[in-house]
């Protein structure tokens, strides 16, 4: 089947790839849902959320630093994996049209890719709620809140907030570029998110569990007509009887051998 589904690939073109948690387990990070996810030790409702955030910076500071040391020290130690490199390819050779992501880890722009609609953020860069600017923290800022997380106090939390609310030109504050569960998607991603669904001929679902709602329905609501899906999963999930394809294995594997027929 993973000859027939590169050829139609070949055939239909304009490819748009909708990413989850899954395509990043090669590269060390666990998902946050599912067996050894990590909400399986952590509370979402405390953890990654505003108030519960700040429940814990007055409660459990020392707790809070653990968790956000976690994520920063696996997230940092990642490189892309095979799957993200061949999107890489794909879109440098123009098959690849853009990439629509839920993860936050950064891994695609590391890989290459320059057209990606990060739906849920991006934990290295902040951003302006106001006027949409967003910028990079630097290497110095990053190592700085290293330091400051592995001290675990209310103190270093609240410098490592000082450090990651700067003003922006606009005059309103920057803050951590992390959608956080009860907030909305930034409306620039999802505007991005449209446009490329709107002209996609082909539409790949890597490592997606499609569980995390308004992500899940976008490509319900701007489904090409014609527009041929395909999903690579280790097991099904809510897209897997609404696609044309479903090919169950790593994505990690399975992409990588789309790409070798496609080279034929």
């Amino acid at each position: 089947m993973i000859r027939e589904v590169a050829e139609k690939i070949r055939e239909k073109g304009k490819v748009v790839a909708f990413t989850g948690a899954g395509i990043s387990q090669a590269s060390g990070i666990p998902p946050f849902r599912g067996e050894k996810g990590l909400w399986e030790n952590y509370s979402p409702a405390l953890y990654a959320s505003v108030p519960g955030i700040i429940s814990l910076y007055l409660l459990r500071p020392h707790s809070l630093s653990k968790f956000f040391l976690e994520i920063l020290k696996t997230i940092d130690q990642a490189k892309p994996n095979p799957a993200h490199e061949v999107l890489a390819h794909w879109e440098k050779k123009g098959l690849l049209k853009g990439i629509i992501t839920q993860n936050i880890d950064n891994l695609h722009r590391l890989a290459g890719n320059k057209n990606v609609a990060e739906l849920h953020g991006n934990i290295y860069y902040l951003r302006c709620p106001a006027c949409h600017r967003k910028i990079k923290i630097s290497e110095e800022t990053l190592k700085e809140i290293k330091e400051l997380l592995e001290k675990g106090g209310r103190r270093e939390l609240a410098r490592i907030y000082s450090l990651l609310t700067p003003l922006c030109k606009c005059g309103r504050k920057l803050r951590l570029w992390v959608v956080f569960f009860g907030e909305s998607l930034p409306q620039e991603e999802w505007d991005k998110a449209v446009k490329m669904l709107e002209e996609a001929e082909t539409v790949l679902f890597l490592g997606t569990s499609g569980t995390v709602e308004p992500a899940r329905s976008l490509p319900f609501t701007v489904k090409k007509e014609g527009a041929l899906w395909i999903e690579i999963n280790p097991t099904p999930t809510y897209f897997s009887s609404l696609v044309d394809y479903y090919l169950k294995g790593k994505v990690e594997e399975i992409l990588p051998e789309i790409d070798r027929c496609l080279k034929r």
